[in-house]
């Protein structure tokens, strides 16, 4: 589970740096990814994969709402690395290789898959994102 945790933060941070996140913002890029994913271990233990994504991606927007009126960043900064861990990038890598493969039932199974993940991520981030910006006002900035 470490191994995996630690395999998740690297992921977040290289994407991070790809896509041109402050240095300094990378410690904090990395915990939303790996916490993200543990958020996922621990609610599939007892409930639907689905609903830990939902839930993983839930967190990844609340703190991607808190982090930048402490830390005087944009949103994006930690929103868009954070969900790295949560995208069905390989499913839909087996998706298409089903369909070039030609087993339809099966690229469309792992394709319905995908597709749910990515809703189910999608609607994480629009659950938190319509939380009203009051309730993040009192935040202090630390810098």
């Amino acid at each position: 589970m470490f191994v995996d945790l630690f395999f998740r933060f690297l992921s977040t941070v290289s994407f991070a740096l790809l896509v041109n996140v402050p240095k300094s913002e990378f410690l904090w890029c990395g915990l939303i990814g790996m916490l993200s994913w543990l958020v996922v271990l621990l609610v599939g233990e007892n409930l639907p994969l689905y609903f830990g994504i939902y839930l993983a991606a839930c967190c990844v927007t609340l703190f991607s709402r808190i982090l930048p009126r402490i830390r005087r960043m944009p949103m994006t900064t930690y929103l868009v690395p954070g969900i790295i861990p949560l995208v069905p990038g390989g499913a839909m890598y087996l998706t298409m290789y089903e369909i070039l493969s030609g087993e339809q039932a099966s690229a469309v199974a792992i394709g319905l898959s995908s597709l749910q993940t990515a809703g189910l991520i999608c609607l994480g981030i629009v659950t938190m994102l319509s939380l009203p910006a009051v309730l993040f006002e009192k935040i202090k900035p630390t810098i």
